[in-house]
């Protein structure tokens, strides 16, 4: 089959023989390209391409990854503060295999951020959200890298809530450090009270069957605590200490004493007060203030409280004893509220645990946006390198064959003038 012709006059064989005829120059310049296109793309797209999660944040007591959230200790959390330099540099911290991450040139160059998206599905009334936290490729060895360091720092609020320390002691010590055995029951039972209290919001918001711990309850968490309250333990110890007038130390008596003194004092003022809403504290014998039957009677009341307070600090500071059973009956009751209070601690930490969950977008967790691997990088190169060589090899080679073209016909009409 004869070579197609084309509208100048050149076959394809001319153009395969002119190229053949610099294949040398093409295979050079076609090496070149390939090696520095391949190193080339890949750089760029290293340096342009990023690592991204997008995951969702549960929280005790929010919606979906929050804007903001008041964490159990009454720290603030805004979802920004997931790169903070704090936060990230805890995170290069928290292992080794971090330790080569520039996480300041990272910040310094904004080749990290965190956003956050809603979603509102037509089927729910609720809005969910998500965020998404990027990173530039250039800033990690390797795609496993990258995974481990990104999946840190969405478990950034988890880890917190994990190690938080809250103080749920909040009137044992003053129960400790009170020298007056009925304001240590005082205090004691607010303890008790408060663990109750807390303990009823979480079976309401969680219900009795919540799992805190293996197969443990909190119903039955909280039964511990009930069987304490219900043996009246605190208030059998306050009446023996009333009736026998029993005081933790001789110092308590000073203090009976002072006591004493200030509740006379007070009871005065109330007993002028009464007499007011009686109608007998003035001259005339009329009471120039409207009172109600109620405000006499609650008056009366007080005043009888009172009348008692008094006679009880007088025999603590005339009769108290110090009783070395009932000493150490009291510091077992102490311990106990103390292991109530420390078990209701691990339940409230337990549940704010589980509560805090993440969960990925992507069953691959982070994904490469962007950029270009190696396998483009190769594919992209070597086709722009056999294109160009080809093309190049060409116009070289037409341009010897033109110009050896032209020296021939030269040649050839100089040997005509010499022969004519």
């Amino acid at each position: 089959m004869e070579e197609q012709i084309e509208e100048n006059g050149t076959t394809f064989g001319d153009v395969f023989r002119t190229i053949f005829s610099q294949k040398w120059l093409a295979l050079i310049l076609a090496a070149a390209i390939f090696v520095v296109g391949t190193v080339g793309l890949y750089l760029y797209g290293k340096f342009t391409s990023s690592y991204s999660v997008t995951f969702v944040l549960q929280l005790p007591g929010a919606s979906n990854s929050p804007l903001s959230y008041v964490y159990p200790d009454g720290k603030i959390f805004y979802y920004s503060d997931l790169i903070s330099s704090e936060n990230l540099n805890a995170v290069k911290n928290s292992d080794d295999k971090y330790k080569d991450i520039n996480v300041a040139g990272m910040l310094r160059s904004g080749s990290i951020s965190v956003s956050r998206t809603e979603t509102a599905p037509e089927e729910q009334q609720t809005v969910d959200a998500s965020y998404t936290v990027s990173a530039s490729s250039k800033y990690f060895k390797s795609a496993d890298l990258a995974r481990d360091f990104l999946v840190d720092i969405t478990n950034i609020p988890y880890n917190y809530i994990s190690s938080m320390n809250i103080d749920y002691d909040m009137y044992i010590t003053s129960a400790k450090e009170t020298i007056m055995y009925d304001i240590e029951f005082d205090f004691l039972e607010n303890q008790v009270n408060y663990l109750n209290a807390i303990y009823d919001d979480y079976i309401k918001s969680y219900g009795a069957n919540f799992v805190v711990n293996g197969s443990k309850t909190l119903l039955a968490y909280k039964s511990n605590l009930d069987v304490f309250i219900q043996n009246g333990t605190i208030k059998n110890c306050r009446t023996e200490a009333s009736t026998r007038f029993y005081i933790k130390n001789s110092d308590s008596r000073d203090k009976y004493e002072i006591a004493e003194k200030e509740t006379e004092r007070q009871l005065a003022i109330e007993e002028q007060t009464l007499n007011i809403l009686k109608g007998t504290g003035n001259e005339g014998g009329t009471s120039s203030i409207i009172t109600t039957v109620g405000e006499v009677l609650n008056q009366s009341k007080l005043v009888e409280e009172l009348k008692q307070r008094k006679q009880d600090y007088h025999n603590y500071a005339t009769h108290g004893i110090v009783d070395d059973n009932f000493t150490k009956t009291v510091a077992s009751i102490e311990n106990k509220v103390e292991q109530l209070t420390k078990d209701f601690a691990e339940v409230s930490s337990a549940i704010y645990v589980k509560l805090t969950s993440v969960s990925f977008a992507s069953a691959n967790i982070v994904e490469l946006r962007s950029g270009m691997g190696i396998v483009m990088s190769v594919l992209l190169s070597l086709i722009l390198a056999v294109a160009v060589s080809l093309i190049v090899a060409y116009i070289v080679g037409r341009t010897k064959l033109k110009k050896a073209e032209a020296k021939a016909k030269a040649n050839a009409s100089a040997e005509e003038e010499k022969s004519e």
